[in-house]
């Protein structure tokens, strides 16, 4: 599982044209050409399903990695970066959802709310208020809400843990 999930998180990461550096970034059809071309088949299975896994929409290697472990322990497959209005105005993005559970998932460590490249001009309480007012305008569309942290997705269990205490169910 280790190992699949660094891999969709590297691969996620030289999909998504926003993320990605040119240097680094590459398509679907360009990583499948490589791999059809290696000698060894050592690793092929695992990196053919990484790369089929990969889809470039994840905001960074947490939320990646999420999802590989949440497709492991048989969750049902989440959209990923799912538009929301904002009633204040705007919009918000969803890290994880499963929309026909009415389900959110949110994959969130403390740099979100103490590194300055995240903050802007945001005390980290200010960052913390609009988070929390985020949440409440979410709830109040009828889903319900699960967060974790990184050892959350170290430890599968403790992720199987909190997708199961909102509801979400385990289909395969």
């Amino acid at each position: 599982m280790q190992t699949l999930s660094i891999s969709v998180a590297a691969i996620d990461r030289s999909f998504n044209l926003e993320r990605s550096t040119e240097q680094n970034r590459a398509t679907r059809e360009q990583l499948l050409d490589v791999h059809d071309r290696l000698r060894t088949t050592r690793g092929r299975r695992q990196a053919s399903k990484a790369i089929m896994f990969a889809n470039g929409l994840a905001d960074n290697p947490g939320e990646s990695k999420s999802r590989v472990v949440a497709f492991e322990l048989g969750f049902p497959p989440p959209e990923l970066q799912r538009r929301h209005v904002n009633p204040r105005g705007g919009s918000y993005y969803t890290d994880l959802e499963w929309p026909e559970f009415h389900t959110i998932g949110e994959f969130d460590g403390l740099g979100k709310y103490f590194k300055e490249e995240y903050l802007g001009r945001k005390t980290p309480g200010e960052a913390m208020h609009e988070e929390k007012v985020r949440e409440d305008h979410l709830r109040a569309e009828g889903n319900a809400f699960a967060r974790w942290e990184p050892r959350d997705i170290g430890d599968p269990a403790r992720l199987q843990k909190i997708l199961l205490g909102v509801g979400l169910p385990i289909v395969r």
